[in-house]
């Protein structure tokens, strides 16, 4: 990216075509399912109203909010994948794409047989037979019924007369009430948990029984899951040295990286369950799925592509498309720690740049609204990678004057 001249021209979203529509069409699904249940006991439809209302409520509000948008050569590529899933061609014509801009990088499948597709997923995938294993392990969820079962499974619990009446006994305890309902919620939380681990490994079996009916190679998902075990680990980062370049300053105070937010935050909320919830993982740990997939039987075709070229000019636009993504909901900081981290690599990329100036003006805007937190947030070594840490301590400690020092300077740089 860096070696071309042309300045990178990110999805245009605004297509209220495509907002209209869909929102239209997830108001007809929520309607239809709570339709569904109209003959269920009214304790069991009231809970079941609920869950729908929720479900479809909060994918209304991510449209609103253009945390889903349009991104048609993205969606139209995954349609290309999945056509070829001819051994439940069914269900693959039946799937709809929503492509979100959140940052994590997953996939998941919804009630009503959409797949949500984050595209900044793209990063860490090395081949279009990677994405297949994704599509086909998230397709292997919608053949299962998976979040209908775990919908169903919700009500069944919550109208269960015995548990009703054993909250109720403890709600009327004088002495261990704390204690008896914390054993009732961790019974509940663990039998959900053990059936999601169940579910994800259901969903890497099918996955294989659905690649191996197509060009695709089954080994792809063994390296998918080696991928997915160390996702959450940052692979680029930023050092002050780099704050000095991207930033065009001539030097940098050590002090301005140094502060609270750098030491251990080791603070727990006193309220948080005081049980073991690494156990409660929604996944199994990829080492132990890793296992149990390459003892199935797969395929021995070789790593397979129906459209190279697409997948890589979607996999290069990725980072970029992630920093216009976090600057259009407004999520400046991340967008513009984004930014730096794809100026580290291509210095000379001139929509990065421009994000960068541009989200320096929106906190210049934000220190001066007293609303500067909101994207410059205290760091926290539970949560934030080192990069991370130093970015946010960095942007906390800079004065105004400075944070306008920085603003002239990356618009002066970007001056054509």
């Amino acid at each position: 990216m860096s070696k071309c001249q042309d300045i990178y021209r990110p999805t245009d979203t605004a297509n209220y075509v495509y907002k209209k529509t869909l929102l239209s069409k997830l108001d007809e699904d929520k309607k239809a399912f709570i339709q569904s249940v109209r003959t269920e006991p009214s304790e069991k439809r009231k809970v079941y109203n609920n869950l729908y209302n929720s479900i479809f409520d909060g994918l209304i509000r991510d449209v609103n909010n253009n945390e889903i948008y349009s991104y048609p050569k993205l969606e139209d590529y995954i349609r290309s994948i999945v056509s070829q899933f001819t051994s439940y061609e069914e269900n693959a014509k039946r799937l709809k794409i929503m492509i979100s801009r959140d940052e994590v990088k997953n996939a998941y499948m919804t009630i009503n047989g959409t797949l949500i597709f984050n595209q900044n997923f793209l990063t860490i995938l090395e081949n279009e037979n990677q994405l297949a294993a994704v599509l086909a392990h998230e397709l292997g969820h919608n053949v299962l019924a998976h979040s209908k079962n775990k919908v169903d499974k919700y009500v069944q619990i919550s109208t269960d007369d015995e548990l009703i009446s054993e909250a109720r006994q403890i709600k009327k305890q004088k002495f261990n009430k704390n204690k008896e309902a914390e054993s009732l919620l961790k019974s509940l939380v663990y039998n959900n948990q053990k059936k999601r681990r169940e579910d994800e490994i259901d969903a890497d079996k099918k996955s294989l029984e659905i690649l191996k009916g197509t060009k695709y190679s089954t080994s792809e998902i063994l390296k998918l899951l080696k991928i997915l075990e160390t996702s959450d680990i940052e692979k680029d980062s930023l050092t002050t040295e780099d704050f000095r370049k991207i930033l065009s300053l001539e030097s940098a105070d050590a002090k301005l990286f140094s502060g609270e937010g750098m030491s251990e935050y080791t603070s727990i909320d006193e309220n948080f369950f005081k049980w073991n919830i690494d156990s409660l993982k929604t996944h199994p740990s990829c080492e132990e799925r890793i296992n149990i997939v390459k003892n199935l039987e797969g395929n021995q075709n070789p790593v397979f592509e129906k459209n190279h070229s697409m997948f890589q000019e979607l996999k290069q636009a990725a980072e970029l498309e992630n920093i216009q993504n976090a600057y259009l909901l407004k999520n400046y900081g991340r967008s513009l720690y984004f930014s730096m981290l794809y100026l580290k690599k291509h210095p000379n990329d001139r929509f990065a740049a421009n994000m960068l100036s541009e989200n320096l003006k929106q906190l210049k805007i934000a220190r001066e609204s007293k609303n500067y937190g909101k994207y410059i947030i205290f760091p926290n070594p539970k949560e934030h990678s080192r990069s991370e840490q130093l970015f946010y301590t960095f942007f906390d400690n800079i004065s105004n004057a400075y944070l306008d020092k920085l603003v002239i300077l990356s618009t002066q740089k970007n001056k054509p």
